[in-house]
């Protein structure tokens, strides 16, 4: 079984080289139907905020509810879009035909594909209240028999933060290769595919994770050029953000921040700062992955598997 990031990221680089069309254009394609469309409905939707939904409840106009409603179909559609582009890394790493319209290919599947993503997104809910509700149950009785100060507690629980993100990334991918199943067994239903997912992935979550990890240049470069980009816009406010951390006043700070990075010029800023890093990281990233379900289905599921067998 090659599940070795090496021996996975290799055929990757190959089928990027051949891909027709190019996995760049296909991947600025994808792009431009996804995050330029999500930044430019961020801009130019209305007020999103709690403040204009509360004046929509209250009968004061009704900006917020067409933010939600705006919200929530954006968000559907992003669904759809990237298991579309998934379908197509997964044609791609085949060396099979896969044009533009394969980014469409999940609209005629939407319905399952939105309820693959809730069951996943059940799923994942009830795995961290489980896991939430156990650790402050551990943490409270330790505090309160060994009468610590609560203090301590808030500086673990800190500390703790980036194992239970930690946590929360090795439960997800539990579910990574649901779309791949999906795609391939359609007719299983999205239910089945998320619980096979589960199961191929017992027992290779940490091979998922190494694959992760051999991609950990591309993450730091992708954070250090949106860091760069956020940090250039927020020079003009230099002097100000000076004066706001000498008078230690960080409500303040927080809401110029937060102005500054949501104006239309910070956001297409930061936008186009990670475009061509994203050109090539995002297909050989899901390539990569999708070698991973090939050669996992290989050995869990046999050439002779069938959507009845789920």
């Amino acid at each position: 079984m090659r599940l070795n990031p090496k021996e996975l990221k290799g055929p990757a680089r190959q089928a990027m080289r051949a891909a027709v069309p190019s996995a760049l254009l296909m991947t600025l394609l994808f792009w431009l139907l996804t995050d330029v469309l999500d930044t430019m409905v961020t801009i130019f939707a209305p007020d999103a905020s709690l403040d204009s939904l509360t004046a929509s409840l209250s009968g004061q106009g009704a900006d917020g509810w067409m933010a939600m409603f705006l919200s929530i179909l954006l968000t559907l559609y992003l669904v759809v879009m990237r298991f579309g582009y998934r379908a197509w890394a997964l044609r791609t790493a085949r060396g099979e035909q896969a044009g533009f319209g394969c980014l469409l290919d999940g609209f005629g599947m939407a319905g399952r594909v939105l309820l693959m993503q809730m069951h996943i997104f059940l799923r994942m809910f009830l795995w961290c209240i489980a896991c939430t509700t156990v650790l402050a149950g551990v943490l409270t009785s330790v505090f309160l028999l060994l009468d610590l100060n609560p203090y301590l507690l808030y500086l673990l629980v800190w500390l703790l933060i980036p194992l239970i993100y930690l946590a929360v990334l090795l439960l997800t991918m539990r579910y990574s290769l649901a779309a791949y199943l999906l795609w391939d067994y359609p007719d299983a239903g999205p239910g089945t595919a998320v619980r096979r997912s589960a199961e191929m992935m017992r027992g290779n979550v940490w091979r998922m994770f190494r694959l992760y990890l051999s991609f950990w240049l591309w993450f730091l470069a992708g954070f250090a050029l949106s860091s760069a980009a956020e940090l250039g816009m927020l020079l003009p406010f230099a002097d100000t953000i000076r004066q706001l951390l000498e008078v230690q006043d960080y409500a303040a700070l927080i809401v110029l921040v937060q102005r500054a990075l949501h104006t239309p010029a910070a956001l297409l800023c930061v936008l186009l700062a990670g475009l061509p890093l994203s050109l090539f990281f995002t297909p050989y990233f899901h390539l990569a992955q999708a070698n991973f379900y090939r050669d996992l289905s290989r050995e869990t599921v046999g050439p002779a598997f069938s959507g009845e067998s789920f």
